[in-house]
């Protein structure tokens, strides 16, 4: 099971529990929540965290994907929303 929150009390309250075998995120969450990816990747090391590519055109969702892959390389899982931008990001992370 994963935890859909950013909510830090909430993913310590379910890792103490050990109730999840990870978290997973969305730009909603991530802005609501004011998330500090690097922060829960810390909290969830050892679990899968997955976090979702964000933007509005495909130019935009490149850039959000490279952001991230420069700074967690392959210890998160994308997430890519599916639209048809969505599928072609997802044809450029596969090359």
């Amino acid at each position: 099971m994963y935890l859909d929150s950013g909510n830090i009390e909430e993913i310590n309250q379910c890792l103490k529990m050990e109730l999840i075998g990870g978290v997973t995120t969305n730009p909603t969450l991530v802005d609501k929540d004011e998330v500090d990816l690097e922060y829960v990747r810390e909290l969830t090391k050892g679990k899968k965290f997955f976090v979702q590519v964000n933007g509005d055109s495909k130019v935009v969702m490149v850039q959000h994907f490279e952001i991230l892959y420069a700074r967690f390389k392959d210890s998160i899982i994308y997430k890519v929303p599916i639209s048809e931008q969505g599928v072609e990001i997802i044809r450029y992370i596969k090359e």
